[in-house]
């Protein structure tokens, strides 16, 4: 590409700016003249939509027969005569055809851009050219969603997004803020991360939602199912992983602002991104801002206690908010060195539901919260992280090595009315009664690692790299639920593949981990009323061995057949090792234990895919046995003083996880559509022969839609099928089923021009009431926001150089 480019910079007229505009109005095949006169030889360059440059691509002339390849840095050149007017044709695997007609009128210099043989399933895009390679290279089930999904989605939170992929759920924290399950696996067995680095603010406590601006995010990589080889522990039901790293290569500045509307909480929403580079340096801006008042739901009352009811006047007061995001990547890019700096900004401020957030004890005024339906009042949150990393990547023939070090400072606060129900805490109520502060977490997380990527021939590949990080938690306010400690960590991995043949790649890999928690002591208090000590002083130390070994089947066609086999472990958590208080949204007093061991689970995976230019099928059944899974049961004890009955406490016993996730689709006449994704998962304790809490029930969202590509213009109808969940734990409530519908548009005015995009969707057509069985408002019998009417409207904007 560099020397292709070092072709055209010379070239600084009006004509190429036109090109390099038209380059950016992302249509499918980019050939804008750079000159009228004529030439023997046409010299070009072909890339894909990311502006990456494409080799060995196959040209092919249909008058002579005759075919030649672009070369490795994507380059071409043909000859022609000036009584020629030749036709080729441009094909390359994981791309869509192209033909052009070529004559001694054409251009001297032609840039060709393939377009991605897409995959439309359901209501997001895979790229065929960047998944597929991924697919083929890897043994795990791994999805990349791009930011067009969000876009047309964009629910509550991300994770609310992400739901539609079959084996992706969402845990409701409240109307904004959840925690994502994969294939039923809680926050503490799913890793999510940025960029690749994981984050650690979830792991505070099981109420503590993801701290993540799905307007800003370009990319989600998703692995379903053990990934603990590359991410360590907590990674064995798998990884969320966003991405907005990507780099702009062409000279200027590009950029979009978008507006969004949502009825259901009077949501009102902004979001810009501004891209510009001036030779191999790059800065790149993005803000998000969003406010949301009250949301509403189908109900006028619910039971906030057994046989005990509460007026709700279709409305969930004390739920309005507002968010904050701001991101900065400065970096350096060149053909061998890539480096950035990336800063980000995240604000969450919202109210609680007085009653989910146990305020029935103090005889809220909930009369009060009704007068505006825009206010926060108490009890509320307060979220604000911020991040600084320093990412290089630098390319070696046969290699890439990639260094990272960075900080995470992450701040939770919780304000509450300041009441002490014992009648012997005067002092502390008195401290922190002039801010309302109850509970605050501040989390430092320092991180650093390398990973390096060998490639010989092609037939063996190694990644392999070191991963240390140190956490530092400090706690304040009048409530105990976490003691403040600090966790040293680091791993080594070493991950090997073998490709057998064309079709055949093995993949094997060995992690070790050794983890040490310094968890400090907390006391009671009021000793008289419980544990006079909250929790004890402890250092425990954890080492763990992850194993892994895949096999994948690819006839570069349009067939993959994977299976996967791993040992993972996972280093309990602090909360499950030292929690002490009441759990705020289950209204349930909670308790470590601090006899826990890491988790070790054995897992196997299959993956089979086919795909053609008109159908996509995929199943992906999945098995995975713990041998001391860690979970929260009620004990015969009661917490005195605090009215919340049983406490709660973790144990560990043997489990088993079982099912499968489906997906397909299939083009009709008249440019009509068929999707579906299905999902089902089994879970057991073994010892209990009870459920895992929160195992998520049998679903399907089968998708009915009219897709025109040339006039970027969709329109489809979704059904929401979810059967009822009698599988419970112990005091966990069965779920009745339900329907919902949703209808979903998109259009693209001015395609190839402006590329104003604008988005409508009406969630919840016929504003059902249903219930959520993995929402903490389940247990309060108060079912999801009703109807939801979205609108957003993206308008980019384009002020490129005449050279590169």
């Amino acid at each position: 590409m560099s020397r292709f480019l070092n072709l055209v910079t010379p070239l600084k007229n009006k004509i190429i700016f036109k090109s390099i505009l038209h380059f950016f109005s992302f249509s499918p095949i980019l050939f804008w003249s750079i000159s009228h006169a004529q030439h023997n030889s046409i010299t070009g360059a072909i890339t894909d939509y990311q502006k990456k440059t494409l080799s060995h691509v196959t040209i092919h002339c249909s008058e002579t027969g005759e075919y030649l390849t672009s070369d490795l840095n994507g380059t071409f050149s043909v000859q022609i005569t000036n009584t020629d007017s030749l036709t080729f044709t441009f094909s390359h695997v994981g791309f869509r055809t192209h033909t052009e007609r070529f004559s001694v009128h054409q251009p001297n210099i032609i840039i060709i851009i393939l377009e991605p043989d897409q995959v439309y399933l359901a209501e997001y895009v895979v790229s065929e050219n960047k998944i597929e390679k991924s697919k083929i290279n890897n043994s795990g089930n791994f999805a990349v969603i791009d930011g067009a999904f969000l876009r047309e989605q964009m629910n509550g939170t991300l994770i609310n997004s992400l739901e539609k992929i079959p084996g992706i759920q969402s845990t409701n924290v409240g109307p904004s803020m959840s925690r994502p399950l994969i294939r039923g696996h809680s926050g503490y067995r799913i890793v999510f991360a940025k960029n690749s680095i994981r984050q650690e603010e979830q792991y505070w406590n099981a109420h503590q939602g993801i701290s993540a601006d799905q307007y800003t995010v370009e990319e989600v990589e998703i692995i379903k199912g053990p990934a603990s080889l590359y991410y360590g522990s907590d990674a064995i039901g798998g990884v969320i992983n966003i991405k907005n790293t990507s780099v702009p290569l062409y000279q200027g500045m590009t950029g979009e602002i978008s507006f969004n509307y949502k009825s259901n909480n009077d949501l009102f929403g902004m979001n810009m991104n501004v891209d510009t580079r001036k030779k191999n340096l790059y800065l790149k801006f993005s803000a998000s801002t969003q406010y949301f008042s009250d949301f509403r739901v189908p109900a006028d009352s619910f039971e906030y206690k057994p046989m005990h009811y509460a007026t709700l006047n279709k409305i969930l007061v004390n739920t309005a908010g507002s968010e904050t995001s701001l991101n900065l990547q400065a970096g350096f890019d060149t053909k061998n060195l890539h480096s950035s700096l990336l800063m980000s900004y995240y604000r969450h401020h919202s109210g609680f539901f007085a009653f989910a957030a146990g305020q029935e004890l103090i005889n809220a005024d909930t009369a009060v919260q009704y007068i505006s339906n825009r206010d926060i009042q108490l009890p509320s949150v307060n979220i604000e992280n911020i991040d600084i990393y320093q990412i290089t990547n630098i390319y070696k023939p046969n290699c890439k090595i990639n260094i990272y070090a960075g900080v995470q400072l992450n701040t939770s606060a919780e304000y509450d009315h300041i009441i002490d129900i014992t009648g012997f805490r005067i002092e502390d109520v008195v401290k922190y009664s002039e801010n309302h502060l109850d509970l605050e977490n501040r989390l430092a997380a320092t991180n650093a690692g390398c990973n390096i990527h060998l490639n010989d021939t092609g037939k063996i590949r190694l990644l392999t790299g070191i991963h240390i990080q140190f956490q530092q938690n400090q706690t304040t306010g009048y409530s105990h639920l976490l003691p403040e400690y600090e966790k040293y960590s680091g791993g080594m991995y070493f991950k090997p593949f073998y490709r057998l043949n064309k079709k055949w790649m093995i993949e094997t890999g060995i992690r070790a981990d050794y983890s040490v928690l310094s968890i400090h002591q907390s006391l009671n208090p009021v000793p008289f009323l419980g544990d006079s000590v909250l929790n004890e002083a402890m250092k425990p130390a954890f080492p763990g061995v992850s194993l892994a070994a895949g096999i994948v089947y690819s006839n570069n066609k349009n067939t993959i057949l994977k299976v996967h086999l791993g040992r993972s472990y996972r280093t309990p958590a602090v909360y499950e090792l030292a929690s002490y208080g009441i759990h705020r949204h289950n209204l349930r007093f909670e308790k470590g234990n601090p006899m826990l061991n890491p988790e070790v689970a054995y897992q196997a995976d299959i993956v089979a895919e086919y795909n053609n230019r008109t159908s996509f099928f995929s199943i992906s059944p999945f098995l995975c046995y713990f041998t001391n899974y860690i979970f929260l049961t009620p004990t015969p004890d009661f917490a005195a003083g605090t009215f919340t009955g049983q406490i709660y406490e973790y144990r560990q016993n043997r489990s088993l996880q079982y099912g499968t996730e489906l997906m397909f689709r299939t083009e009709l006449p008249y440019k009509l559509n068929i999707s579906c994704g299905f999902e089902f998962v089994y879970s057991m304790n073994y010892d209990t022969r009870q459920a895992i809490p929160y195992t998520p029930p049998l679903s399907a969202i089968p998708e009915l839609f009219y897709l025109h590509r040339e006039k970027k213009f969709k329109l489809g109808i979704e059904a929401v099928i979810v059967a009822s969940q009698k599988l419970t734990a112990i005091n966990e409530q069965q779920t009745p089923g339900y329907i919902i519908y949703n209808l979903r548009a998109s259009k693209t005015f001015f395609p190839g021009k402006h590329d104003i995009t604008l988005h409508f969707a009406i969630v919840n057509i016929t504003n059902k009431g249903y219930l959520n069985h993995l929402s903490y408002y389940r247990r309060l019998q108060i079912p999801e926001p009703g109807r939801n009417i979205q609108i957003s409207i993206s308008i980019p904007f384009k002020n490129l150089k005449n050279n590169l």
